[in-house]
């Protein structure tokens, strides 16, 4: 047999979650068979860091995720989320997500859909410290950090704003 079980029961209950292993997958799960169950983890001193709720909702810092994945650090208090929101960053003072890269290297946002996956906004620091917006993967407006230099339709301001069409039409 390649299935290892281990679980736990009540008196009203003789299975209420376990921990499971199949060699065949291979794939070790941690479940519970209750309604409202949620699968938590703790640290050493029983604090829950970690909580996957029965709706499938994970939360990291909070025992009541509002989205697929909530991580917070201190409660914002009662604050909505937006109706598309996936992951929820919060703080009871300011928020951010960081992206980590080696020196002379971008970070990206993407949007993707069935049909192709585009960059939507580059954070460069190589060559020339800069936010750059995209629009279907084609550069639109580019923010030269050190200088505040704004350009829409060009990749090298030379002024505070600089607006390059490549059409005369106005819309």
């Amino acid at each position: 047999d390649n299935i290892g079980y281990l679980g736990f029961g009540d008196p009203d209950d003789n299975f209420t979650g376990g921990v499971f292993y199949d060699h065949s997958v291979p794939q070790l799960s941690v479940g519970t068979s209750e309604a409202n169950g949620h699968v938590v983890f703790r640290t050493a001193d029983a604090v829950q860091r970690m909580v996957i709720g029965s709706t499938g909702l994970v939360g990291i810092g909070t025992t009541s995720p509002a989205e697929k994945l909530h991580i917070e650090k201190a409660s914002a208090g009662a604050v909505s989320t937006g109706g598309n929101a996936q992951l929820i960053v919060e703080n009871s003072s300011h928020s951010g997500i960081q992206f980590n890269t080696p020196i002379n290297s971008s970070a990206y946002i993407y949007k993707g859909d069935p049909g192709a996956t585009v960059r939507v906004l580059e954070f460069s620091q190589y060559g020339e410290d800069a936010t750059v917006f995209f629009i279907q993967d084609t550069e639109v407006m580019r923010i030269k950090c050190s200088t505040g230099l704004v350009g829409i339709g060009t990749t090298s301001p030379s002024n505070k704003l600089v607006v390059s069409c490549s059409t005369t039409s106005a819309t």
